[in-house]
């Protein structure tokens, strides 16, 4: 299945070709954290700002398809992918990334994909070209084109800083982190909304994967949309990456037959990289990272416990998971919920805030009946 860090980054170099400097000889450019997202205003041919997020976790660039069409950027040609979809590439004159770094001729994909609020996404190669810091205490993202000598305060990890095998983009970032005492090499991805994700071998090998431990049910997204099973996300006991210690992260194992993260045992979401501010060495294609003053952001997760296949006319049962409020209030696996008509709305029902009380009506051979439970932040 291809996903979007397949598609989505700004590609293997970028050139600065007008820059304001500060005195430390970076360039700084303002950036921001919204909906869960790392955002850097962007100009395209002089229009915008546009919020596009950076997505350390991608390896070539992209645009809301249909801002591209409105701008009127230039199609280069279509590209085939190996799944056979075909996408847009859109030519880019000048293209400016917080009013600091200008980039000519660049290309973006058209994407389709459900931004959460951006208008496109900027890849690895922002942090991985130059020396360069994404500070979130700050939240700032300099570039020090001249290279950045001493980092007091920082510490450096056991990384690397490397091209995906086959692939023309961007470098990307992994660590070696130990997660409840297993060490893992793990991709650094600001543009992943869960704290951790683990391929489902290394999930199920550390026993996240067990039907006797409470869990939340986890969808995944890509640029084809929404995937149609369930991961599984739990509590763990503790995430080590260098300085930086996680008491109880929250895990999330992808589903038994997922597609691989190439190369890497998982992922480090936005939740735990926005807590410590990362300063890439380029040349040593090291990463050093330093703790800083953030509080931890809760992730959203699964507060039912159910995950749903559409039927016609409502939903049927897939999962119903343990420790959670729809196993506390009976529903079983093959459950089948009657209207509302539209499977997204019975999907909106099921996402209110915790405390908010669901009742849905359930269609069986002895009739139909309603049951009721309360949203919570159970794992």
């Amino acid at each position: 299945m291809l996903t979007r860090r397949l598609l989505i980054a700004l590609g293997a170099s970028l050139p600065i070709v007008g820059a304001a400097r500060a005195q430390t000889g970076a360039i700084v450019a303002k950036v921001r954290l919204e909906n869960g997202r790392v955002v850097i205003d962007t100009h395209l041919n002089g229009k915008g700002p546009y919020a596009f997020v950076i997505d350390t976790g991608a390896v070539v660039s992209g645009v809301e398809d249909d801002l591209a069409r409105s701008l009127g950027l230039k199609l280069i040609r279509q590209v085939r992918l190996n799944n056979g979809r075909t996408f847009p590439l859109y030519g880019v004159d000048e293209l400016v990334l917080g009013g600091a770094v200008r980039q000519q001729d660049a290309s973006l994909f058209g994407l389709k994909a459900d931004l959460r609020g951006g208008d496109g996404l900027i890849a690895a190669g922002l942090m991985t070209t130059h020396d360069s810091i994404l500070d979130f205490d700050r939240e700032e993202w300099r570039l020090y084109p001249g290279g950045l000598g001493a980092r007091p305060g920082y510490s450096e990890l056991d990384s690397e800083i490397q091209l995906d095998p086959g692939s023309n983009g961007s470098r990307r970032i992994s660590v070696q982190a130990v997660l409840d005492g297993k060490r893992l090499k793990l991709l650094i991805d600001t543009g992943a909304p869960r704290m951790v994700v683990l391929d489902p071998d290394i999930g199920k090998g550390l026993g996240y994967w067990d039907d006797t431990k409470v869990f939340a049910p986890a969808a995944f997204s890509g640029i084809t949309g929404t995937l149609d099973k369930s991961g599984r996300t739990v509590r763990g006991k503790l995430l080590e990456i260098g300085p930086g210690r996680f008491e109880r992260p929250l895990v999330t194992t992808r589903y038994p037959g997922a597609p691989v993260i190439r190369g890497f045992d998982g992922i480090i979401g936005l939740p735990v990289l926005e807590r410590l501010n990362l300063s890439v060495a380029a040349a040593a294609r090291r990463l050093w990272v330093q703790p800083n003053g953030r509080p931890q952001r809760r992730e959203a997760v699964n507060r039912s416990g159910l995950w749903l296949d559409p039927a016609k006319g409502g939903a049927r049962v897939a999962v119903v998971a343990t420790g959670s409020p729809a196993a506390a209030a009976g529903l079983k696996v093959g459950d089948r919920i009657a209207g509302p008509a539209e499977f997204g709305e019975v999907l909106r029902l099921l996402g209110g805030a915790a405390g908010e009380t669901v009742t849905l009506r359930l269609e069986g051979p002895a009739g139909a009946r309603d049951v009721s439970f309360v949203l919570a932040d159970y794992v």
